[in-house]
This record gives structure tokens, sequence and C-alpha cells, in this order.
């Protein structure tokens, strides 16, 4: 089969459902443990590939960049899914902290919970669609993780024929940019060598994983001294997937949240403990400095996440005061088409012109030949009108009429410009922060009254829903970047993504499960600390109150954090402003035992040595990480198997 018919078909449909239920295992595992996720493509890509590479011994033919690009959206879909539907988040807040006073707690059945995912999966996908021209393709951000694992992808398939269209696309883009296909052809070799690196990371994380079952200090080892790691918490859990996350993090986030653990862990919890400002023990999330310390954590994630929504709310507008103010300069004497494009390339909201010229051109000249394989605009209107119905009736079905449905409504509608900061968030940064969380969580608190019996439960579920959308919008929309960069046909990437949905509600539902069943939650183990964030923050907002001590602490916290993000956006080309800790990394520090951010601290410090030491590519570090995370998430199946059979554990949490 050859031509658009290879752009979708089900081998490569039914192999990304299988990579996505590894995907989606993981983060369901990373989410429960740190409050964190990763979305993988370029794992998603070798596995992919190696699935098929091992097939063609027995006669298959092998996968194109096409198929390639449809597999990687499909395992996408399906491993989102469990950030998408809050299977990390907002469902075990409900489960597990939501309390009495506030009609909790809320346990859903197997049926509730793949009804309400199923009633998240689609609208997302419409937006990612909706937002992939004008966003997408348009030029202006660098994609830096997009074209990375793009990159990865034509390196696989380097010997396929260049005389089709593709390929001769392809060879103009590399002819006027010859940096790129220098790294293109330095990383000949290098996907294979993934390929190694990825299975043995993932199988040494999965036996060292399945031997810490049998001795679970491991996860708690004293850093210094059994007293202090009894009373104050701190405490080194040697998880491999942790440290695999700081590795792909990196060593300025891992560290910016280490800098977080030290002042809320180290410093502020003994502070209030010894002012009497909480009664219980550290680890207590209703009387402990752990429950006084989530509020200063809320306060950085909301003023870090207002002051960036506002941002790029405001960057169009001063876009378009530049483009007038250069219309007024070239009707001027003496201004030509020079100084015009001086003007705009060295704009500093811009981004700078060597990530602005490169896009623009490869857009232009892919989108030339691709047009006519986009989806239709009748499809995506009555795809999102659909999504719309489906949602509301699927959260009527489980929470009836404790949501009113215009909730649903204005949380689908919140959830577009939220998907717009993740996507140039994703576009400039590698990173979809999500942080409309508490923006949303704000708005809907606004139109509740207070003294509504369900009104924690209204905000956390409406909120959820609008992140849902934000979340997903920004996950798919960097697929279709990459499979943009390939030449892939975008209709047949949202069908898989479609298709890798619902295959993702199921699987989360049996993820979710599996985890919540066998651990105590919260626990040692399974911390849900994101949970404890989403549900506190309906709490404040709705006028519940702050503990002793705390507000003079929170409002600081928000000041500088306000200032310290704007400091870091204005001067973000400045090697200085790596120094200044960004409110979401801070937060995550406080907000988690610092058993969880030791290890993540420690990959991050690893990541550097790796890195700028020993010239290590940045793609293979990450793909070392991942892998980690993969083999520990795998590997914890098997502590359901050892408590099946009773087998012995030796010493303690």
């Amino acid at each position: 089969m050859a031509g658009p018919a290879r752009n979708f078909t089900l081998r490569a449909v039914v192999v990304g459902m299988l990579v996505g239920l590894i995907v989606n295992l993981s983060n369901t595992y990373y989410g429960l443990v740190a409050g964190a996720s990763e979305q993988m493509p370029t794992v998603s890509v070798l596995f992919g590939y190696l699935a098929f590479s091992l097939s063609t011994k027995f006669g298959f033919a092998p996968l194109t960049k096409a198929e390639t690009v449809l597999l990687m959206s499909t395992a996408t879909a399906t491993g989102c899914m469990t950030v998408t539907a809050g299977f990390a988040e907002f469902i075990p807040g409900i489960e597990y902290v939501l309390g009495p006073g506030d009609g909790g707690p809320m346990h859903l059945t197997w049926r509730e919970m793949f009804i309400w995912a199923l009633g998240l999966c689609f609208f997302g996908i419409v937006f990612a669609a909706l937002l992939r021209k004008p966003l997408v393709s348009g030029p202006g951000l660098p994609w830096p993780g997009a074209t990375a694992t793009a990159t990865v992808i034509k390196a696989l398939h380097a010997s396929d024929s260049k005389k089709s269209s593709d390929g001769l696309q392809e060879q103009v883009i590399a002819d006027q940019y010859r940096d790129l296909e220098q790294t293109l052809s330095e990383s000949r070799e290098s996907p294979h060598q993934k390929l190694r690196l990825i299975a043995s990371s993932a199988i040494w994380s999965g036996l060292l994983t399945t031997a810490m079952y049998f001795v679970p200090v491991t996860r708690n080892l004293p850093i210094f001294g059994r007293h202090i790691a009894k009373k104050w918490l701190w405490a080194l859990n040697i998880s491999p997937g942790l440290f695999g996350g700081g590795l792909i993090v990196g060593p300025v986030i891992g560290l910016h949240m280490m800098s977080g653990a030290i002042v809320g862990w180290g410093i502020l919890s003994p502070y209030v403990t010894n002012k009497g400002w909480v009664s219980g023990h550290v680890s207590d999330w209703k009387d402990g400095s752990r429950a006084w310390l989530v509020w200063l954590s809320l306060a950085a994630l909301t003023s870090d996440a207002i002051v960036k929504m506002v941002w790029i709310c405001l960057q169009p507008l001063w876009h378009s005061y530049l483009k007038v103010l250069i219309h007024l300069k070239m009707t001027r004497p003496g201004m030509g088409a020079d100084d015009h494009r001086t003007i705009v390339a060295y704009s500093p909201l811009h981004g700078g012109s060597d990530s602005t010229v490169p896009e623009a051109t490869i857009s232009d000249m892919t989108n030339s030949n691709k047009s006519r394989r986009s989806v239709n605009w009748n499809v995506l209107g009555i795809g999102f009108v659909i999504s719309i119905v489906v949602c509301i009736l699927a959260t009527d079905n489980v929470f009836g009429a404790k949501i009113p449905w215009t909730n649903v409504l204005l949380a689908i509608v919140l959830s577009l410009p939220m998907g717009v900061v993740g996507i140039r968030s994703l576009g400039e940064l590698d990173y979809n922060p999500q942080s409309g969380l508490t923006v949303s969580q704000l708005v809907f608190a606004s139109l509740t009254p207070h003294s509504n019996r369900n009104a924690v439960i209204i905000n956390v579920v409406s909120a959820a829903i609008a992140t849902a959308g934000s979340s997903q919008t920004g996950d798919l929309a960097y697929d279709f970047k990459i499979g943009e960069m390939v030449g892939a046909a975008p209709g047949a990437q949202m069908y898989g993504q479609i298709i890798g949905s619902i295959f993702g509600c199921i699987v989360s539902c049996a993820t979710y499960r599996i985890y919540t069943s066998n651990f105590p939650i919260p626990g040692p183990f399974l911390q849900i600390p994101t949970s404890f964030i989403q549900v506190r923050t309906a709490e404040l907002l709705l006028g519940r109150g702050l503990p002793d001590g705390v507000a003079p602490f929170a409002l600081a916290f928000s000041m500088f954090f306000s200032l310290a993000t704007i400091v870091k956006m204005i001067f973000k080309d400045r090697w200085w402003q790596n120094l200044i800790p960004s409110g979401v990394s801070f937060a995550l520090g406080i907000w988690v035992a610092p058993a969880v951010t030791v290890p993540r601290a420690l990959g991050g410090v690893a990541a550097w040595y790796l890195l700028d030491v020993l010239t290590i590519p940045k793609a293979t570090v990450e793909v070392l990480g991942s892998g980690l995370i993969v083999g520990e998430s795998i590997g914890t199946l098997t502590y359901v198997v050892f408590k099946m059979w009773d087998l012995p554990q030796w010493g303690s949490d």
C-alpha cells in the first residue's frame, strides 16, 4: 500500500494503543506518587519502532514515517487520559480527601469512572485540531521537544526513499537549514542506541523496583538520622522512577524543587510546629505542618499561574500595537523594508529571529502540500457540538443534579484559552503547565454561593473539566507539531487520537484501581499530593479560612513569586534568571515530602553531569529517564502479585 492511504493503518493504531497502555500506567503511578506526568512521545516512537523491527523478521512490512506519527499520536492520547480525566488528581481527591461536610468521600464505581472519562476525552481533541493552524503551524515558537522527536523519527527512517514528495520537501528544507540536517546526520545511529538504552534502563529499573518490595525501608532511607527522618520526614526514596524524572526535568527545575523542600520542610515546618500553630504529626494532612505548608504551595502556584495567563493574554495586544507602530513608521520618509524587518526580528516578545524564521518557512512549505489532507471544518464543528453534549450527559450521569449543566458548558469554554496557554508553553519551554486549574477554580468559586452545601464538589468537578480540555489540547497539539515536521496527515493523527482516547478511558480505570486497591491512599508510598492541592484550593476560595499564622506567609509568597515570574519572563534569555526559583517548581518541593523531592533533585544534578560534563545529548538523557520511569511503573505491578502470595518483607517504612 502506498500514498495517502498509508497515513492511517490498523496495525499502527493497535501497536499505538499497546504502547499507550505503558505510558498510561507510568502516568498513573507517577501522578499518584509525585503529582507529575510525562507525555513521552520519543519513548512511544522507540517502543513502536522496536515492535515493528521485530515483526519484519516474520514478513511484515517496515513501519513508515506516517505510521510512526500515527502510532505516537494514538499512544499519547491513550497515555494522557490519566491526566485528562484526573485519575491521579481529581478522582483520588473526591474519593480520599473530600470530607463528609462537603459531601465526601465519593467512591466511584468502574461504570461511573468510565462514563466520566468518556465525557472528557473528546473536546480537547477538537480544540487541538482547531488551534493547529493558528498556533501549531504558525511562526514564533521554537518547539524544542517536538523538533527533537521529529528528528528521531526522521533518523529512524533515514533509509526510506528520498524520491517521494515528502522526501523532496524535506530535502528543500535541509538545503535551506543545514544545521537541522547536520543534527539529523549526526543522529543516524542514535535511535538504535536509544532503543537499547531504553530497554536496558527499563529492565534494570523494574528489577530494582521488584527488589525494593522485600526491603520497603529503601523508600524511606534516613539521610540525617532516624530521628529527623521520623519526626521531620527528611528521608530518601531510592526510586529509579523519581531519579529518572529528575533526569528529564534537568538540574534547574530539580534544584528549584529542592529549594522549596529546604524552605518548607527544613525551615518552616519546624518553625510552625514550635510556634504551636499545628497540633498533629508533620505528615498529618489535616492537623500537621504538612497541611499548613499546602497553603504556601497554593500561594506560589496561584501567583505564577495568574501572571502567566495575563502575560500570554496581553501578548496579542502588544503585537497589535507593534504592527500599528511599524505601519506608522513605514509611512515616514526614509523608512524602508529592511528597517521593517529589523523591527519585527528584534521585538522582545517574538522569541528571536532564530526561532521564528525556520518555523514560518517550514510551516509554509508543509501546509501547501497537506492542506487537502486537513480535517474538514464542518467535521470539527459537528464534533465540537457532540463533545459538549457527551460531556454534559456524562457529568449528569455521574454527579447528578449536584453539578449544573451551565457549569459544564462554562468549563468547556474556559478550557479553550487555557489550552492556548498550554500550547504556547509547550512551544516555548517544552512543558505543559496545567496551571489553569487554580485560575478555573477561582472563576467557579466566584460563581458558586458559599452557602451551597455542594460548593466544594461543584468547584473541583467544574475545574477538573476545564483542566481536562486544556491539558489534552496541549498534549495533542504537541503531536500535531511533530506530525507537521515529519510530513504526516493531521486528519489521520486526529482519528488515531480519538481511538486512543476511548481506549485510554478503559485503561485509566484499570490502572487507577490496581494501585488504589493494593496500597493505602494517602500513604507513605502513594501520597496523592495534587489531590490535596485541588480540594484545599476549593476550600480556601469558598471562605473556609486559613490555618493559624499562614496568612502573612502566603501573602509574602504570593508577592514574591508574582514578581519572580515577571522577571523570569522578561529576562528569560539571561543566565541569572535560573537562580530565581519558579513558582511551580518551588511549590512542588513544598507540597511533596522530601523523600520524593531528594531523588528528583539528585536526578537533576546527574542530568547536569551527563549533559555538561560528559556532553551526552539531551534526547539520550531524557530517554534514559523515561526508561527508568517506565521500568518502575511496570515493576510496581509485581507488588500486587507479591501481596497476593503474602511474601515476607524486611525492614519498615
